[in-house]
């Protein structure tokens, strides 16, 4: 009988097993995504020990007030008809951290809230989309924004950062994919009838303003209207004028003079700092190299091998 040879068995076939587990082995980054969370349930939010005060001022969405240390207790001014010609509306809940800080009382559509823990919570997540707004890397410098400005954006997420303050008006277009956070590092000051507006697709919600320092200001006169969410833990703000979007402050006071704010917080999503890859320790690395010594091994005994059948 004349014996004939069988075909080889192929170490390919092994081969690409070996790869996964190689491929399995190396560690990947993991990003997370930070939004506005909790903080994002206010049209207006006091975030430190601060004053909020409404003269003749419409808040159309919730108020909260927070604030810690008994020696400055935040409180709300000025929201009373005790002064007829000063009143002024929450259409909305108040929420408060002590019911001591909310006084003169004015008109009111939803309830007022005492809770220490859901204020200690809305300030975590908006220190958490703070923190991790300053952390992202601008595409678009400016200087300041002291003549009219318009600024165009791509679909996602557009990073603009201003070094110095804002004084004229600023248009922020794009398309309804287009979402804008503008890092600023110096005040915002607008005059009569000036604006931080959004054109095209883009819509309030897609828009955050992002306040970076201590003792800052933010002043808007009247006629003005700003689109967008203000996130600012260090500055003081006095509003007239319209605001759709929220504003959360931390400086010693918020000043609703004459304004009207509609609330529609900031909806995007940020993208967190990359977790570092985890290392893998010696022991991985050996007992991969270990595995593909033997995995080769294996290989290269299966090429030598060869068969035979009878007839």
């Amino acid at each position: 009988m004349k014996p004939t040879r069988r075909g080889r068995v192929r170490p390919v076939k092994f081969i690409f097993p070996a790869l996964i587990f190689i491929a399995a082995s190396v560690p990947v980054c993991q990003a997370g995504t930070v939004g506005m969370g909790s903080s994002g349930m206010y049209a207006v939010l006091g975030l430190n020990n601060n004053t909020i005060v409404s003269n003749q001022g419409t808040v159309n969405g919730s108020l909260g007030i927070a604030g810690y240390g008994p020696s400055f207790s935040p409180n709300i001014a000025g929201f009373g008809p005790s002064v007829s010609s000063n009143t002024s509306t929450v259409n909305g809940n108040v929420v408060d951290a002590n019911a001591g800080w909310f006084s003169n009382k004015g008109n009111i559509s939803g309830q007022a809230i005492t809770s220490a823990a859901t204020l200690t919570q809305n300030i975590s997540d908006a220190n958490a989309m703070y923190n991790t707004a300053l952390s992202l890397s601008p595409g678009k410098v400016y200087s300041s924004i002291s003549a009219p400005t318009t600024i165009t954006g791509n679909d996602g997420l557009n990073i603009v950062s201003v070094a110095g303050n804002i004084t004229n008006s600023l248009t922020l277009n794009g398309s309804a994919n287009s979402f804008f956070v503008v890092l600023v590092n110096g005040n915002v000051s607008l005059g009569d009838s000036q604006s931080l507006a959004v054109s095209g697709g883009v819509t309030a919600d897609h828009v955050l303003y992002v306040l970076n320092g201590s003792n800052g200001t933010v002043t808007t006169g009247m006629n003005d209207v700003i689109n967008g969410t203000l996130l600012a833990p260090g500055y003081s703000a006095t509003l007239n004028g319209t605001v759709n979007g929220a504003i959360l402050a931390g400086g010693q006071s918020i000043n609703i003079q004459n304004a009207v704010i509609n609330a529609n917080p900031f909806a995007g999503i940020l993208p967190a700092v990359p977790v570092p890859a985890e290392v893998p320790e010696p022991a991985a690395y050996f007992i991969t190299g270990l595995g593909l010594l033997v995995l080769l091994g294996f290989a290269r005994l299966l090429r030598r091998a060869r068969p035979l059948q009878s007839r």
